[in-house]
């Protein structure tokens, strides 16, 4: 099927949600993700290496296949759009937080030009959050990593970055956010 149906050999739309599967071929540490990026040309910024270093990071089993529901931010009321009502919505449709290594697996298998195609300019995986010390005055904030397209002329190409956790905050519609599809619902 051609992407106008919603649909290609890498990813379905489904309206308000996109399911993709990611595939985890070995136990990756966070900074083994850092040299994997690098050696294929991926960007990951300060904030993104700081929690690929933190030791929070907890590969997700090897040789397994991950089906990803992205959750549009255009189907939240513009106002709303913040991390309560996006974990309320995902609760309702049974996904649950992925391990942080997603935003690593989606950032190596889904280019840019997928990620515009799929009608985001950012995608938020929804892990728990991580505590670092990137500098927001005098204390340490919680993020949550995120793959980013191209924002010309501030960051001329795509990566892995960080977002805020707060949790009053507003994200922008073309947002998605990346939660776990459990392994006993059926695949697409």
């Amino acid at each position: 099927m051609s992407d106008n149906a919603g649909h290609t050999n890498r990813w379905m739309d489904f309206g308000d949600v996109i399911h993709l599967i990611l595939r985890q071929d070995a136990l990756t540490s966070g900074e083994q993700w850092i040299g994997i990026m690098n050696e294929n040309g991926k960007h990951v910024n300060e904030g993104a290496m700081e929690i690929l270093r933190s030791g929070r990071i907890v590969p997700s089993l090897m040789d397994k296949d991950y089906e990803i529901a992205l959750l549009k931010g255009s189907c939240f009321v513009d106002g709303y759009r913040n991390e309560e009502t996006v974990c309320a919505e995902a609760r309702k449709r049974e996904f649950v937080i992925p391990n942080a290594d997603m935003a690593c697996l989606m950032h190596m298998q889904f280019s840019e030009a997928e990620v515009e195609r799929m009608g985001f300019d950012w995608i938020v995986v929804m892990h728990d959050p991580i505590e670092i010390s990137k500098d927001l005055g005098s204390f340490p904030h919680s993020f949550r990593l995120s793959v980013r397209r191209a924002e010309k002329p501030l960051c001329p190409y795509p990566r892995l970055g960080v977002d805020s956790a707060f949790s009053d905050r507003l994200w922008p519609s073309r947002v998605g956010f990346a939660f776990l599809v459990p392994t006993f619902r059926p695949k697409f």
